[in-house]
């Protein structure tokens, strides 16, 4: 049996979240779904913790398709990043769960959120991932956003999004590099 405690930081975890509000038909699911995986951890016998709590609410976000960074729930709830991770990955695994990828594209929205961006380079960066076809999403979403604002003449701290995106700068800036090869002109 889950204790109240489990179920409260859950609560507390999700609407902590940029947008969520609980009584929203949609993200209420999302809450229902988040209760549930700790309800079968701790089934199995685990203890619902601050962390694993934190994995419930990013799992049920992910398995629904919202577009949410792992950096967006450790700001939501104080934790670090590697801890969520791994509790995630860990949850993942004692659940059988396998979440959908996320495209580009979704990943684009939450890291313009993160990095409270122009919509402008939002707009030319969905032009430019509706264009581009690269399978990890947030170097190909950062990368999106560094092309979009170099042609639009914007100051954006590069080291600023690498970290946002929270993948590595070399692939970002790979993805960059064959945007920028192939022009971006076929993207207007």
């Amino acid at each position: 049996m889950m204790k109240r405690k489990g179920f409260k930081l859950i609560y507390e975890y999700l609407n902590a979240m940029p947008g969520y509000v609980t009584l929203n038909g949609v993200k209420d699911k999302i809450m229902v779904e988040a209760y549930k995986y700790a309800k079968l951890c701790a089934d199995r016998g685990l203890h619902i913790n601050s962390s694993l709590a934190a994995a419930c609410v990013f799992a049920s976000l992910r398995m629904n398709g919202k577009p949410v960074l792992i950096r967006q729930v450790a700001k939501a709830t104080g934790l670090p990043m590697s801890v969520i991770h791994a509790r995630y990955s860990e949850l993942l695994e004692i659940l059988g769960m396998k979440p959908a990828p996320m495209k580009p594209l979704d990943f684009l929205e939450a890291l313009a959120a993160e990095l409270e961006l122009d919509e402008d380079i939002v707009s030319l960066a969905r032009r430019i991932l509706a264009c581009a076809k690269f399978p990890h999403a947030p170097s190909a979403a950062a990368a999106a956003i560094l092309v979009a604002a170099e042609r639009l003449n914007k100051q954006i701290d590069e080291n600023m999004v690498v970290r946002a995106s929270n993948t590595s700068r070399p692939s970002i800036i790979k993805k960059k590099t064959l945007l920028k090869s192939h022009g971006v002109e076929w993207c207007r």
